[in-house]
């Protein structure tokens, strides 16, 4: 009886583990295929496809600090704050006693000059006659030393022959004697002509002209004015001296005539006073600041742009902008400048935007909102979900798998711009509207099957699935696996 019980029991378990198999089994065998297990996501253009949302503040176009050139008092203003004034237009009047006192000054100066100069001038002419006379004498000295060589030389043959007479007895010693006094005399008229023209001659010999480091002339003219000038160093040199001090002394007046017409201190630029620094009465240095003036004509738009931002902007790109200030009012702008320097704190780049300003409307300071427009297509950007990205060695590289219209996927190749809570904005070869897989990503390859959502399903809202094809947490609207499991409750 015992051993029947125990049978029968070893029976049952048999049963119960036969039955356990086959339920296992048949759970095996109840695995969707891969194509069923695959999720999709629609494709979709990223927010800042269409263009760049920025928040930044409008500056001035130009802007100059209007400063004193002199040193003195503000004598009077004669613009305040919040005028406008064109370029050249006098803004204030400094006190110009000291500067009007000094051009008083200057200007005897410039007479006491002029006439030295008008004096050394005269002597220098005075001195160039002299120098000419003195070469008249020396030609007259050499002539003269000439002749009385010529009558020397005369009287030296004479005596001889009258020598020879005298001793072959046709001549007396009388006779002798008187040619002999005669050439003597002869001799001592030579020595003083040559004596006299080399007195004559000191300062008009070629190795003065070397001492003087005065090129030998090869012409007599060229000769005549080197001389001219070897002996007119003087006078040319108190000449020149009277000369350079007329020329500073008028330089010194022309200065202070200068510094009086900056003693009106003009605007350098069109625009309007941002603000005056000094009171009426004040003392200020040369170089001290009195005004701030600004170019409101146009105004320049500052922005902050993330780095990963830079490839989506270029000069001249266009710019909508509006003002709190006018509610409703949309401005235009161009990209002006792109800041070549990267923030090393923010990691963002400052984008300058130029605008018309002719109105007036738009104040440096005042709070703006840009949207720098995307006009450039080859410049869209796409958000999906992160979990369809396959990420690379490389953190901006990524591949997604994408379906054609024979519900095939096929890997691509994206660009990670950001990533923002479950999405990720990319640039690639990718199309709006078509699907991507996020799901059993690691058994994919080009060419997997997957079943497409039915047009029906793409109008569906999220929280209302149609296919377990799509991913319940994208943007593609679709099903998810609650959903599912409650239909296969429903058909068991």
């Amino acid at each position: 009886m015992e051993n029947g019980f125990r049978l029968k029991y070893v029976w049952i378990l048999l049963f119960v583990f036969f039955v356990s198999d086959c339920k296992k089994g048949a759970k095996k065998d109840e695995t969707p295929a891969l194509e069923d297990r695959i999720k999709l996501a629609k494709i979709e253009l990223s927010e800042s496809s269409s263009g760049l949302k920025v928040l930044g503040s409008v500056s001035f176009f130009k802007k100059a600090e209007v400063t004193s050139k002199i040193l003195g008092r503000i004598k009077q203003y004669f613009k305040e704050e919040g005028d406008n004034v064109a370029s050249g237009e006098v803004l204030a009047q400094m006190e110009t006693l000291n500067l009007e006192i000094q051009l008083s000054k200057d200007k005897a100066s410039v007479e006491v000059q002029t006439r030295q100069r008008d004096l050394a001038s005269a002597k220098l002419f005075i001195a160039k006659q002299r120098v000419e006379r003195e070469l008249a004498n020396i030609e007259k000295a050499e002539a003269d030393v000439r002749d009385s060589r010529e009558i020397r030389n005369n009287l030296l043959r004479s005596a001889e022959n009258k020598k020879k007479l005298n001793e072959a007895g046709a001549v007396s010693e009388t006779e002798l004697k008187s040619v002999e006094t005669s050439l003597n005399s002869a001799n001592i008229s030579l020595f003083k002509a040559e004596k006299n023209l080399a007195s004559l001659q000191l300062g008009y010999r070629p190795e003065d002209l070397k001492k003087a480091n005065i090129p030998m002339p090869k012409t007599k003219a060229g000769l005549k004015d080197a001389y001219i000038k070897l002996n007119t160093m003087i006078e040319s040199a108190e000449f020149d001296m009277s000369e350079a001090n007329l020329k500073s002394t008028l330089k010194n007046m022309e200065s202070t005539e200068l510094l009086l017409k900056e003693a009106k201190i003009r605007s350098p630029l069109t625009g309007t006073v941002a603000s005056r620094i000094k009171e009426q009465g004040e003392a200020v240095k040369e170089g001290e600041a009195l005004y701030i003036v600004v170019d409101t004509s146009k105004v320049i738009l500052k922005f902050n742009v993330s780095e990963s931002e830079l490839w989506r902007l270029k000069k001249d790109q266009k710019v909508n902008f509006i003002i709190d200030a006018y509610p409703g009012q949309e401005f235009e702008g161009k990209v002006y400048i792109i800041s070549p320097i990267v923030d090393p704190q923010s990691r963002t780049v400052e984008v300058k935007v130029l605008a018309q300003n002719d109105k007036k409307l738009l104040k440096p300071g005042m709070f703006t909102r840009g949207h720098i427009l995307q006009e450039d297509v080859k410049k869209l950007s796409f958000q999906i979900p992160i979990k369809a990205l396959i990420k690379g060695k490389e953190g901006k590289k990524a591949t997604v798998f994408t379906a054609n219209d024979e519900g095939r996927l096929f890997g691509t190749e994206v660009e990670i711009i950001k990533e923002e809570g479950d999405f990720a904005e990319v640039v690639g070869n990718l199309e709006v509207g078509r699907y991507v897989a996020v799901s059993e990503l690691n058994e994919l390859k080009d060419g997997q099957r997957v079943k497409l959502p039915k047009p029906a399903e793409n109008s569906a809202a999220p929280a209302a699935p149609i296919s377990p094809n799509v991913d319940p947490g994208t943007n593609a609207g679709g099903g998810n696996d609650s959903g599912s499991s409650e239909a296969d409750k429903k058909k068991n």
